[in-house]
């Protein structure tokens, strides 16, 4: 078992205003969204609920089973994971919107979902990475190769793709809205503002049995030209990876772990 802690703090001062605090099994780490509106929707122990930023509560709440792991860029929709299948939920409500066949969802926006969860090498026999998008009109195949990562909306028409030395921005037909060459090694997604303007990559590396980490660094983005705008360093180095979270409008990021929590103000 282990004791978890979710934190409200004063952007303007560092001060804590609210707290919760609750013990599960270990590896159970709650998941908070940020909505469309400034509420967040926190799913933990019990019931998945819909909080005021300051932790309390707005009455709104939805027994659950299954998971909700992803949230749309602009935070108006859930991803249920009802097995089979994914139930989208309005981040309001909490009501069902639309139902989908697949389960597998890496990423979601308002109504269709991302996944690595299908094969299409009856088109494509020497590829072996594939990405797809699944809306209600079926599986549309977005991306095909042999190198990238998992594709990730950055808004409800555009997608990122980070592989093959490039940082490509594509949308939901598949064709490239603009490309960049990378200037790292494939990195890991770590956050977008939900107007779209900036998104964040990690990127890191690990030794040892257990691992543990060598350096990691974040990179974040413009998203209209998918180049490099800042490099934030992290110097107290986490046991596996760091939090990360963008505000809104993108002209601040958050970046941390249980000992220590920083925000950067983005010009």
């Amino acid at each position: 078992m282990s004791h978890y802690r979710v934190l409200s703090i004063d952007q303007a001062t560092g001060a804590i205003k609210n707290q919760m605090e609750f013990t599960e099994r270990w590896g159970d780490m709650p998941y908070v969204y940020g909505t469309h509106d400034g509420k967040i929707v926190f799913v933990g122990p019990g019931p998945i609920k819909v909080l005021n930023p300051d932790l309390t509560p707005t009455g709104i709440e939805l027994n659950y089973k299954g998971r909700i792991e992803s949230i749309s860029p602009d935070g108006t929709t859930l991803a249920w994971q009802t097995l089979p299948g994914t139930t989208f939920l309005s981040a309001d409500t909490l009501k069902p919107i639309e139902n989908l066949t697949q389960s597998e969802a890496l990423s979601i926006n308002r109504n269709s979902i991302l996944t690595t969860n299908e094969s299409w090498t009856n088109l494509y026999p020497k590829d072996s990475e594939f990405e797809t998008l699944v809306d209600p009109s079926g599986d549309h195949l977005i991306f095909h190769g042999n190198c990238g990562s998992n594709a990730t909306f950055l808004t409800n028409n555009h997608i990122l793709l980070d592989g093959c030395g490039a940082i490509r921005i594509i949308d939901t037909e598949g064709k490239t809205v603009i490309a960049s060459k990378s200037i790292g090694p494939l990195g890991t997604f770590a956050g977008v503002s939900q107007n779209g303007s900036r998104f964040a990559l990690e990127y890191s590396d690990e030794r040892g049995d257990p691992e543990f980490l060598l350096y990691e660094q974040f990179i974040i983005y413009d998203a209209a030209t998918a180049k490099p705008l800042i490099t934030v360093p992290i110097h107290d180095l986490p046991e596996r990876q760091s939090w990360s979270a963008f505000s809104p409008d993108g002209h601040y990021f958050a970046v941390g772990s249980p000992d220590k929590l920083t925000l950067y103000r983005i010009p």
